[in-house]
């Protein structure tokens, strides 16, 4: 099938988008990849828990909803810590571990047309291979670095003994 250049722009650019539902865009990207997603009240009562990276927790999401995050992390003061100073109106980004996993989590206080904090929503993305990974490439830098300064010092006591023999000759 071919087409006239123009003629196929013409049709391009005539062409109008597809509607977009944000709504479930967001949903189909959390669901498919290691996030959560999360929101809590100011009482601390979380209202939306969903994500693939919950799998990887072992939590369901119609488990933890409705449920305080006081309650829940009672025994994680890190992380209370972390839901008050969102409560306290602070936007920030920490990284936790959790169980077997590490997370990255982006906690962003909401506020209602006063200026309050109303609720906290958050975005945790899983980063535990990430974390592994720059584990391990620090581990071979390091004995890279090592491995290095041991050849400098071979190099070193070679060129000694050289000179030392070249000087008794």
């Amino acid at each position: 099938l071919q087409y006239p250049i123009g003629k196929l722009d013409n049709e391009i650019a005539q062409t109008e988008p597809l509607p977009v539902d944000s709504d479930l865009s967001l949903r189909t990207v959390i669901a498919n990849m290691p996030a959560i997603l999360f929101s809590m009240d100011r009482t601390g009562i979380i209202t939306l828990l969903e994500g693939k990276g919950l799998e990887a927790l072992g939590n369901a999401s119609s488990e933890a909803v409705v449920a305080s995050v006081f309650d829940l992390y009672h025994n994680v003061p890190e992380v209370l810590e972390q839901v008050r100073r969102a409560l306290d109106g602070e936007a920030f980004t920490t990284i936790n571990k959790v169980g077997e996993r590490v997370l990255e989590t982006r906690f962003m206080p909401m506020r209602n047309q006063d200026g309050e904090v109303s609720s906290i929503i958050g975005l945790a993305i899983d980063v535990t291979e990430r974390v592994q990974a720059e584990k391990i490439r620090q581990a071979n830098e390091e004995q890279l670095i090592a491995s290095l300064r041991q050849s400098e010092e071979i190099l070193r006591e070679s060129e000694q003994r050289f000179h030392t023999v070249v000087s008794n000759t």
